[in-house]
């Protein structure tokens, strides 16, 4: 991992980071039980995660953005025709603003998280295999209020 900031005298920060993440070494134990899912996994690729951020301080105020990418793990050599499709990475957006005082601050932040559209198997049958296509967006808020005394 390789992260850096910037501080801006009493204006602001900016920061970002990088992360280098190898998912073909994670196992599901106990690994005599699930030696098919660790075969599977294994054909996962390493990948390389983003992660910014700004912060301005306007007086008492800030305001405060932000923006992650979580590269897709998926090895396309390994995955079928049908699931090569839904290979797209993770996006996800965020602001605030805040208010700080000398013995009191309170926080508001919002987050948007696009998960990619991914095709999953639900079941094999005798005849057929039965698969899905699911997308989902993560919509959060969060208020911190906090007090020095």
């Amino acid at each position: 991992m390789f992260s850096a900031a910037g501080v801006f005298g009493s204006l602001g920060v900016i920061g970002a980071e990088v992360e280098l993440v190898d998912f073909s070494q994670n196992k599901i134990m106990p690994e005599k039980d699930y030696s098919y899912e660790n075969d599977d996994i294994s054909n996962f690729k390493t990948v390389v995660n983003i992660k910014t951020g700004v912060e301005i301080r306007l007086g008492m105020f800030s305001l405060r953005g932000g923006f992650a990418y979580y590269a897709n793990p998926y090895n396309k050599d390994f995955v079928s025709l049908e699931a090569k499709e839904t290979l797209k990475n993770t996006l996800s957006y965020s602001g605030g603003f805040g208010f700080r005082r000398r013995d009191f601050f309170m926080d508001f932040a919002y987050s948007f998280t696009k998960h990619p559209e991914r095709l999953h198997f639900l079941y094999e049958g005798f005849y057929e295999i039965v698969t899905t296509n699911l997308q989902s967006n993560a919509h959060k808020g969060l208020v911190t209020f906090g007090f020095r005394f």
